[in-house]
């Protein structure tokens, strides 16, 4: 795989992670854009400097944070909402947040993989916020069993979660 190909393949699997991070500080969608296109070319045109070792997010996020003061210092009519030690602050912090989407689609794909019947009793109990003894009613199942495969199903899309997100991480 050449620069390019690993540059892309990193940025587009960090993309959302550093545009999450920038619309975090600043707030402003138009901003952000920018800052993240102003991140996109420092980062292809740094990216030789890129030690492979080390958290592609993490650096992306420390160049965006230049940016960011970059575009702070451009705007500066315009009261800044957090201090340069408030964004260092979110930045240090920023990896120990697990990232949200991915584990939604990661869940969103195992829950495709589910038969319809045992589909229609997680979305009676999650969708509709049914209690366990509603669900069952429903289903004409007991409580217990209901809960027992309510215990059942979490603990394999847990599992198919975790496997999918080792899988992307490939």
């Amino acid at each position: 795989m050449d620069d390019q190909q690993r540059f892309m393949a990193l940025f587009l699997r960090h993309q959302d992670d550093i545009r999450a991070f920038v619309g975090s500080v600043v707030r402003d969608w138009t901003a952000t854009d920018d800052i993240m296109q102003e991140t996109a070319v420092v980062l292809w045109r740094k990216f030789a400097e890129y030690d492979a070792s080390r958290s592609f997010g993490a650096w992306a996020r420390g160049i965006a944070g230049f940016e960011i003061r970059k575009h702070r210092e451009r705007t500066a009519r315009v009261p800044a909402l957090l201090s340069p030690e408030a964004i260092a602050a979110i930045d240090a912090v920023w990896d120990e947040a697990a990232p949200v989407a991915p584990r939604l689609e990661a869940l969103a794909r195992c829950l495709e993989r589910i038969d319809a019947p045992t589909r229609a009793i997680l979305d009676l109990r999650y969708r509709d916020g049914l209690e366990l003894d509603a669900v069952a009613n429903r289903c004409g199942r007991g409580v217990e069993a209901v809960g027992k495969l309510m215990q059942r199903l979490r603990g394999a899309l847990g599992d198919c979660v975790q496997r999918q997100l080792a899988a992307e991480a490939r």
